[in-house]
């Protein structure tokens, strides 16, 4: 085998070798950030008056009606909502999983107790960030 191609596996292999790293890098296990509200990016909750459907968010004693666009999802009901003054809620994002609401309104997940939400009293099978509102729709925050 000549010193080209010597010098040529040897690159081929620092490339292989550099590739499997990086995945191995991506995939490290980072801490959750814990999302600012002033950080929000707002866009998608940008509502005209003729194009907005009406969601319930309830949690605890607390209750916040939001007209959202068509489209929007939970995670962005609960950011136009927070911003409105209507509920608080607190939550960390999770890279590849979405956001996970740790506190809303006057329900706070720990002691082994952790917060759900349902839609029109059926348990959701997605995270906030997933969930696309429908009319009409009541979410339910409760601790489980």
């Amino acid at each position: 085998m000549s010193k080209k191609q010597q010098k040529i596996i040897v690159i081929f292999l620092l490339i292989v070798v550099m590739f499997f790293l990086s995945l191995v890098k991506m995939n490290e296990n980072t801490p959750p950030k814990i999302i600012n509200i002033q950080d929000v990016d707002n866009s998608k909750t940008l509502i005209t008056p003729r194009d907005t459907i009406s969601v319930t968010i309830l949690a605890g004693d607390k209750k916040a009606n939001a007209k959202v666009s068509p489209g929007a999802s939970l995670y962005d009901a609960l950011v136009l909502a927070q911003k409105n003054k209507d509920i608080v809620f607190i939550g960390k994002n999770y890279s590849g999983l979405g956001f996970f609401v740790t506190s809303v309104g006057t329900l706070s997940g720990g002691n082994g107790k952790y917060l759900f939400y349902s839609v029109n009293s059926k348990e959701a099978s997605v995270g906030v960030s997933s969930y696309i509102l429908k009319d009409g729709d009541i979410i339910e925050w409760k601790l489980k």
